[in-house]
């Protein structure tokens, strides 16, 4: 299994130097200043940049535990969330290699030949 397909090499979100903060925003009207040029403020964008990221890491990891329990042949275990869940628990904190390891593990505890997929 090739594990790169499921990282994120995206570079972590900067925020847009361009948009003024929160603070800023705030003394433009205060003094009277158009604000309408500013959709939103540094902070917004930093924000909505982060829960871009997020969302795409998180669908590259939908798509590593579909993968993966497809490859141990338990996608059609009707337990299959749970054992993914514990495999996760056990290993993501060593990398997507260590959690395929706890699944295959587990495998052995749920099918009759773990190697071989499920019909």
């Amino acid at each position: 299994m090739d594990f790169d397909k499921y990282q994120n090499n995206d570079p972590p979100p900067t925020a847009d130097k361009s948009l003024p903060r929160k603070a800023e925003l705030s003394t433009l009207k205060k003094f009277g200043h158009s604000t309408e040029d500013y959709p939103k403020t540094r902070e917004e964008d930093l924000r909505e940049r982060k829960a871009e990221r997020r969302a795409k890491t998180e669908k590259l990891l939908e798509l590593f535990r579909d993968d993966a329990l497809e490859e141990i042949g338990l996608a059609h275990h009707p337990k299959r969330l749970r054992i993914y869940l514990y495999a996760w628990d056990k290993g993501h904190s060593y990398g997507l290699c260590e959690v395929m390891s706890e699944l295959h593990e587990l495998a052995s505890l749920f099918l009759d030949d773990p190697m071989e997929p499920a019909p």
